[in-house]
Order: C-alpha cells, then structure tokens, then sequence
C-alpha cells in the first residue's frame, strides 16, 4: 500500500466500544515506541471532534490518528475486530458506522499525510481486499495484503 511501516496490532480485538479500541491501539503503538505517552487521548479527544469511521460496503473502516507532535516512527497500525463497534461517520454529525478494520495513523510529517490517506481511501474502496483483511487468519496474510498496492508485489510489513 505504502513506504510506510505497517504493523499489525491485533488480528481480534475484543473491545465494547469504539473509545475502548482506540485507546487499547493506541497503547500499543505507545508500547512499541512509535508514538509519545499521550498519543491515546489525543487520538479519542481528535475522533470526539472529527470521527473517523468510514461507511464502505460491506466491512466497515476507521482511520483514527492524531497530530504529527505525537509521532516518533512513521506507521500504520492495523487491528481487526472480533467484532463491530460503533464508530462516529466521517463528517456527520450523528450518523454512526460499525467498524471492524481500524487503520491507526502516525504520520510525522504533514506533507505526507495526503499520500498516504489517499492511498488508503484507495484500499478502502476496494470491498474485495476488505473482504480479505476481514478473513485473513493471522499477520502474515494480513501484512501481505497490505503491502501490496494495486500494480505492486507483497512487501514486508512487521508483525509485532
């Protein structure tokens, strides 16, 4: 898909809500050094103000991220869920989005930032490759698909 590292973060995450997926994410991209402390509650007051749930047909996506500050290692973080949670939509004031795909950003420089969420708007608009992501077993498959872009061989990503 991109340069850009990807790590997967979790291939079921069990969570009741959309704040508690962000945070538990958030923590890990924290625990693995990519991010400041800090980086969990800025992405939840971001998502209270400008959600991130994106309405794609068939398997539903969030891109939650936070400002640049809190970046140490440009990455993506991806998680799927064991199962939906609500998500606020992207640009609606009360229309909600069940999720199961989260691709937590951290982008560093805000140049890049267009770059990459039009590539992943790219992704998103594919509802076979979410299908996929949504059935692949482990990380290795999931890292496959998301390394490769449309025209591109697999890359590597990182399991972590």
């Amino acid at each position: 898909m991109t340069a850009m590292r990807i790590v997967v973060l979790e291939t079921r995450l069990q969570a009741d809500s959309a704040e508690a997926a962000l945070r538990h994410l958030a923590e890990r991209m924290t625990a693995l050094g990519l991010v400041k402390e800090g980086y969990a509650d800025a992405v939840i007051a971001r998502e209270q103000v400008a959600p991130t749930g994106l309405p794609t047909r068939g398997v539903g996506v969030a891109v939650p991220h936070a400002g640049p500050e809190w970046v140490l290692h440009p990455a993506i973080g991806f998680a799927r869920l064991s199962q939906p949670v609500w998500f606020r939509e992207m640009g609606s004031a009360d229309q909600r989005v069940p999720v199961e795909l989260v691709f937590m950003l951290a982008i560093k420089d805000p140049d890049s930032q267009v770059d990459v969420l039009s590539r992943l708007v790219e992704l998103v608009q594919n509802p076979d490759l979410l299908g996929q992501l949504q059935r692949a077993g482990d990380e290795a498959p999931i890292l496959a698909l998301l390394s490769a872009g449309p025209g591109e061989p697999a890359g590597d990503g990182d399991r972590e």
